[in-house]
């Protein structure tokens, strides 16, 4: 077995000149049924009678090369089929496709993945993941071949196909299901088999006493694939068939890579088209950030995405994270921007407010503000989005709010009083205990769709928000 390179568009080509020849008849037995278009592709093995013949055939899906025997009127792969292409199938990336480890070639496949995970109806052939015009042999096709070879074939090379390919001890998948019920017969007595987990399998060790043997097998179980020539009706409509599911499957992969690309840009994609943005790598986890200058200072243009220390949470399977960011704790966030940049000051945060003639011109186009609560125009390019922390999951808000740290602090002093009784009785024996507790908050900004404004709010080291830095200078 061997792999060439062999365009698929030429393969077409050719299985439509073949039906244009008029043959549609299957296993008629002509010696030019195997693609290749030559009547004299076959050569006679060297036995008196022919029957068995060598040839090749290409698999025009992945431009491999296998040997191929006519015996009798039938037209066999003499090597184990070796496709697999998830792109075609990609269910066969999750089921068992196995390469051969045992000296032998071509791979093994489960029954479902052999069958290309098609229903059996043994009222037509089986195509499988055999080549287009070839299909998965049904038990009563093996046993055609057992028939023949055993009787016309001497045990020693019977017809050469022990020196072809059939020589070793190997076990292949029939098409033949046990769902309805399954006879065979084992030489020696019969077996029966009817339930869906079975199907039927054939062993074929041309050097023993029982050179083929059928029987049953879990269809879990990997096992080799040896596929039989159909028509070449079947195999033009079958190449048709094979590329129209793989471009298919491309085009939607195109789609899908446009999209990713598209989500993987997360805010960029509400950028200010009339504006200049520069960009820079985070060097601790490569993100990419575009940032601009915004009045007295430079600011990122979109939501921080750095997932520090023990806090790293697996987000970039979510297209949020690429477009809304991390939220972070009070208790990271001096430590959070990347070398060179900062969480703003409160004096920072009203530099920008100030550039604003109003809060719209902060606000991302094409997301998810309100029209009607605030006329978003970003021309700042500050691509600030709605967003919040809800249930404990980060998310773009259905409503006009938003939160961000700032960099410092603010002591609130509360008084606390406290009742002492003196006489558990009468409770009007009581007196006041004063005290006064300090405790440290927080400070960010809180955009609400209520005030259409930001507000200057206190929170603790637990309070998760969203974090933009400001460039040093």
């Amino acid at each position: 077995m061997k792999k060439n390179l062999f365009p698929i568009t030429m393969a077409l080509g050719f299985a439509l000149t073949l039906i244009a020849c008029g043959d549609s008849g299957t296993n008629s037995g002509s010696e030019d049924e195997t693609g290749s278009g030559d009547k004299n592709s076959f050569e006679n093995s060297g036995t008196k009678d022919g029957v068995v013949k060598m040839s090749s055939m290409v698999d025009p899906r992945d431009g491999t090369t296998y040997k191929i025997a006519r015996v009798g009127t039938q037209v066999w792969m003499a090597e184990n089929l070796a496709f697999y292409d998830t792109l075609w199938n990609p269910k066969m990336a999750t089921n068992n496709v196995e390469q051969s480890s045992d000296g032998e070639s071509g791979r093994k496949y489960s029954y479902e993945v052999a069958m290309n995970f098609a229903y059996y109806d043994d009222s037509l052939y089986n195509d499988g993941i055999c080549p287009p015009g070839w299909h998965l042999p049904t038990m009563a096709e093996f046993d055609e071949l057992k028939t023949l070879v055993t009787s016309k074939c001497d045990s020693t090379t019977f017809c050469g196909l022990a020196e072809h390919g059939w020589g070793g001890s190997n076990t292949y998948w029939t098409s033949t299901s046990t769902d309805y019920g399954v006879r065979i017969d084992t030489e020696y007595g019969y077996k029966y088999e009817s339930n869906s987990r079975m199907a039927v399998c054939y062993s074929i060790d041309l050097g023993d006493r029982k050179p083929f043997e059928p029987n049953f097998s879990g269809k879990s179980s990997e096992m080799y694939v040896r596929c039989l020539l159909g028509s070449r009706a079947d195999s033009a409509d079958a190449m048709k068939k094979f590329q129209s599911i793989r471009q298919n499957r491309l085009d939607s992969i195109k789609i899908a890579q446009t999209q990713l690309v598209h989500d993987l840009n997360g805010a960029k994609n509400h950028f200010n088209g009339d504006l200049e943005y520069s960009y820079f790598t985070d060097e601790r986890d490569s993100n990419v950030y575009g940032y601009l200058k915004i009045g007295n200072y430079t600011w990122m243009a979109e939501n921080l995405r750095y997932a520090p220390g023990k806090y790293l949470r697996d987000r970039q399977d979510t297209i949020e994270y690429y477009s809304i960011g991390s939220v972070y704790y009070g208790s990271q966030r001096d430590s959070i921007c990347p070398s060179g940049w900062h969480v703003p000051s409160v004096a920072e945060w009203q530099d920008l407010f100030t550039v604003a003639d109003n809060m719209g011109n902060l606000m991302a186009t094409n997301s998810y503000w309100d029209p009607s609560e605030v006329k978003p125009t970003n021309t700042t390019g500050f691509t600030m989005l709605p967003t919040r922390k809800f249930l404990g999951k980060v998310e773009k808000s259905p409503f006009n709010e938003t939160e961000f740290w700032t960099s410092e602090d603010s002591l609130e002093v509360r008084m606390v009083i406290d009742t002492v009784y003196t006489d558990s009785v009468e409770a009007e024996n009581f007196t006041l205990d004063t005290t006064y507790v300090d405790k440290l908050y927080n400070l960010y900004y809180e955009y609400s769709w209520i005030g259409k404004n930001f507000d200057l709010e206190m929170g603790s080291s637990t309070h998760g928000l969203y974090a933009r830095c400001v460039k040093d200078y």
